[in-house]
C-alpha cells in the first residue's frame, strides 16, 4: 500500500476532460502498481485470508495504462524521447542547433574586434537567448540585440546579430517540443479518463 497515492482531486479533474501533469500522471501509475502488487500478493495464497482474497478478486486490471504511463515518463517527472516519434526529432534538431550555436559563439569570442567590446569571455542565457555580456559603453560598437542587463548597469547581454536566425529557429523547436509534450500529456490523461470510474470502484476495494 506505501505507494498508494490520494486520487480523489485527480479523478475529477479526469472526468471533467481535464489533463494531468507528469507528475500526477506518475503518481496515478504508482497507484495502479499497488492495486495491482496487491491483488497479485493476496492470489499467491488466498487460503490464509480468503475474505482477502474474494475482495482483490473485484479488482480491475489497468496494467497496459500502468505501463503506458511508467513507458511515456521517467522518474524525475520528464516525458520520455520515446513517448512519441515527434518528440524525439524535435528535441534531437534542439540539441543539434543549441550545439551549433554555441560553437558559434566561441567562434565569435575568438575575434578581437568583438572580444574588445566584452566585460569578459564567456556566453550565457537570457530569456532563452544565448547573449555575450557587453561593456554598457561598447555597446553601440557591437552589433546585436539587447535582452538584459547587470544590476550595476555597466554590463548588457546582447544577442549578436549574427546569431538571430538560428536563435529564433532554437526557439520555435523548443515551442514544439512544449507543444508536443502537452499533447502527449493530454493524450495520456484521455486515456485515464477512459478507466477513471473502473479506478474509482478499485480505491474504494482497496480502501475497505
Amino acid at each position: 500500500f506505501s505507494a498508494l497515492r490520494p486520487q480523489g482531486e485527480t479523478l475529477a479533474r479526469l472526468r471533467k476532460g481535464g489533463a494531468l501533469s507528469a507528475a500526477e500522471l506518475l503518481d496515478l501509475s504508482a497507484t495502479l502498481t499497488a492495486s495491482r502488487l496487491t491483488r497479485s500478493c493476496v492470489e499467491k495464497r488466498p487460503e490464509l485470508a480468503p475474505q482477502l482474497a474474494e475482495m482483490v478478486g473485484r479488482l480491475g486490471d489497468q496494467r497496459e495504462l500502468e505501463e503506458q504511463i511508467q513507458d511515456s515518463i521517467d522518474d524525475a517527472g520528464e516525458v520520455r524521447d520515446q513517448a512519441s516519434s515527434s518528440l524525439a526529432t524535435l528535441r534531437g534538431e534542439a540539441q543539434r542547433l543549441s550545439s551549433e550555436v554555441q560553437q558559434r559563439l566561441e567562434g565569435i569570442l575568438r575575434d578581437p574586434a568583438i572580444s574588445a567590446c566584452l566585460q569578459d569571455s564567456y556566453f550565457t542565457l537570457r530569456n532563452d537567448r544565448y547573449v555575450l555580456p557587453v561593456r554598457a559603453e561598447a555597446r553601440r560598437r557591437f552589433k546585436g540585440i539587447v535582452h538584459d542587463a547587470s544590476g550595476s548597469g555597466t554590463t548588457v547581454f546582447m544577442e549578436p546579430e549574427a546569431l538571430v536566425e538560428i536563435n529564433n529557429h532554437h526557439k520555435r523547436v523548443e515551442l514544439d517540443i512544449e507543444r508536443e509534450v502537452k499533447r502527449v500529456l493530454r493524450e495520456l490523461s484521455s486515456r485515464a479518463a477512459d478507466q477513471a470510474a473502473e479506478i474509482e470502484a478499485d480505491l474504494e476495494t482497496l480502501a475497505d
